[in-house]
């Protein structure tokens, strides 16, 4: 019996993916989180507590002046 007449494993193939198929799913997720983010990033309208006093900001700056 020659090695090649062996009959076909049917789970050789499961869950077994190629190089482009690895690399369109790849780019295509890195497309999509890249598009969201980018829109995050441009319906984000500033800091929502402009209003509040920013405590560790204000210690930051005091601890940065000379003297």
């Amino acid at each position: 019996m020659h090695p090649h007449d062996d009959p076909e494993d049917p789970t050789a193939n499961d869950c077994n993916y190629n190089f482009p198929q690895v690399l369109f799913a790849f780019v295509l997720g890195f497309t999509c989180m890249f598009v969201l983010a980018v829109d995050e990033i441009q319906d984000f309208k500033g800091c929502p507590m402009d209003g509040q006093p920013f405590l560790w900001k204000e210690k930051a700056l005091d601890a940065a002046k000379p003297g």
